[in-house]
This record gives C-alpha cells, sequence and structure tokens, in this order.
C-alpha cells in the first residue's frame, strides 16, 4: 500500500463517519471486517518481528560488521521507507477500513455509529479468521 492508499481509505473512512459511504450488503460487510481484523492482527505480528531487528549485534567489531548492523537497523527503522514506517502505514490504512466496515454494518442493523463503544463492539463480534 502506498500514501495515496492511505489517503484514499481517511477520506473513506471520513465519508463512512459523515454518512456518505457504507456497504449495502451485511454478510459482505462482515467478511470484510473479519479480513480487516486478520490483516491487524498479522501486521501487529510483524511489527514485533521488525522490533527484534532493530536490535540486530553479533557480526562482529570490525568495521564491516558494524556498517552491516547500521544497515539492519535502517532498514527495521528510522526512515520513511523503513519497514517498521510500512507496517505502521499499513496498519493506518487497514484500521480506516476496518471502520468502514463497522460503520456499514452499524447501518445494516440499526446501530448508532457515531458512538465508537458501538464501533468497538462489532469490530469484535467479527473476529479474524484462523
Amino acid at each position: 500500500m502506498t500514501s495515496e492508499d492511505l489517503a484514499a481509505w481517511q477520506q473513506q473512512a471520513a465519508a463512512a463517519r459523515a454518512g456518505e459511504l457504507y456497504l449495502d450488503d451485511e454478510a459482505v460487510a462482515r467478511e470484510c471486517l473479519a479480513a480487516c481484523n486478520k490483516r491487524i492482527d498479522d501486521l501487529e505480528q510483524t511489527a514485533k518481528l521488525v522490533q527484534q531487528v532493530e536490535n540486530v549485534s553479533g557480526f562482529g567489531d570490525f568495521d564491516m560488521a558494524r556498517q552491516l548492523e547500521d544497515k539492519f537497523k535502517t532498514q527495521a527503522s528510522g526512515t520513511d521507507n523503513s519497514i517498521a514506517e510500512v507496517i505502521k502505514d499499513h496498519l493506518e490504512t487497514v484500521r480506516n477500513m476496518q471502520e468502514v466496515m463497522a460503520i456499514s454494518l452499524a447501518r445494516l442493523t440499526g446501530q448508532d455509529y457515531t458512538n465508537a463503544s458501538t464501533l468497538k463492539s462489532i469490530v469484535d463480534q467479527n473476529p479474524a479468521p484462523k
């Protein structure tokens, strides 16, 4: 996903909050919400693995070893293009998707979608497939 994807889904979530956008098929919204939940779980697990790479060491006590450590650390985090930042952007994008699906379900089932606890309840009722 790109920054354009993130911006697009931020706009979609805003449109859903404003009542301008929602899916009109409950089964599809539930499947999409469950897929979003699964993707969020996967990305959060990947983010934990990236934290381990941020602390890489043990390549030796010479200049090339320190350069290699720095390279791995930089790829893991510390730049806009690092793995940690890409995962963060993906998480935010999928959370926006998740919100659109939860709002769609709230509207389809006649619930108040302006209430954050209602949306969290809907998200929790549609767990990620195992």
